[in-house]
Formats: structure tokens, C-alpha cells, sequence
């Protein structure tokens, strides 16, 4: 019923370190709230990147917002070198804008085999899918 979607896009980088995450809420318009009142503030991350979409999923139009802010935040860290993108197959990492921003910016891409995430994508396995699990059981507490 009053259950709402938001998408928390994490990226892990091969040397341990990460890039802020991006965050996208449902909703038809941007709400000033959702930057004010978020729990990522109080954890200091003050560079995430923050997004909307009907349903609080990725699309192509995000899905290129945030190749462009995984781009700004790899540069550093890329120090000139070509960078590898693993992602699963969802179609927003397959638009016409996505891939042509990756070939313009020397990224290059890996897509999981499809239905194989739970083996490939470790982060899921291993620490997300407890997260979820812990914040689904204080969700249901606090109802």
C-alpha cells in the first residue's frame, strides 16, 4: 500500500575506496525535503548525487546523470587511466547517450551475464542483502 521505492546506486571501486552514492526517490518533481531531511547528511556524505522518477527506480535519462557523476568522481582516481564499468543488464546502462558518453570518456563497460548477479555482483550478496534484510525489520518495527 503506502510502501515507497528508493534506489540507492553504490559504487565500490577495485583499490576499497568508493564514490558517493546516488540516490533516487519516487516522485514526479524534485522536493527539497528529500535533501534536507536525509539520512546520508548526517553521515557526512555531502557530495551524493540526489534524482526522481515516477516509480524511484534508474532510467536512460538517470542512468546518464550518473554515468556522468561516476565520470567526475573517477577522474581523480583514473589518474589518466581507462576505466572498466561492471554493471548488470539493465537497460539504462544500454541507451545510445550512455554508451557513446562511455566511448567519448575512455570507460569501458562489462556486462554480468544475465541472471548471474548473485554470483557476480558480490556487494549484493554479501552486504546489501543484509542491509535490506536489517532495514526491512526496522522498517516493520516502527509500523
Amino acid at each position: 500500500g503506502d510502501q515507497e521505492n528508493i534506489t540507492v546506486i553504490m559504487t565500490i571501486c577495485a583499490n576499497g575506496t568508493s564514490i558517493p552514492p546516488a540516490v533516487i526517490f519516487r516522485g514526479e518533481a524534485y522536493h527539497v525535503q528529500w535533501k534536507q531531511n536525509n539520512p546520508l547528511n548526517a553521515t557526512c556524505l555531502i557530495n551524493y548525487s540526489l534524482g526522481h522518477s515516477k516509480k524511484g527506480y534508474t532510467d536512460g535519462k538517470i542512468g546518464v546523470l550518473w554515468l556522468k557523476f561516476f565520470n567526475q568522481h573517477m577522474q581523480t582516481k583514473a589518474n589518466g587511466h581507462r576505466q572498466l564499468l561492471l554493471v548488470d543488464e539493465h537497460n539504462s546502462h544500454y541507451t545510445h547517450e550512455f554508451l557513446e558518453f562511455m566511448q567519448e570518456n575512455h570507460i569501458h563497460v562489462l556486462c554480468y551475464p544475465s541472471h548471474s548477479t548473485h554470483i557476480y555482483q558480490e556487494l549484493d550478496v554479501v552486504i546489501f542483502s543484509i542491509l535490506k534484510k536489517r532495514w526491512t525489520e526496522e522498517r516493520d518495527q516502527y509500523k
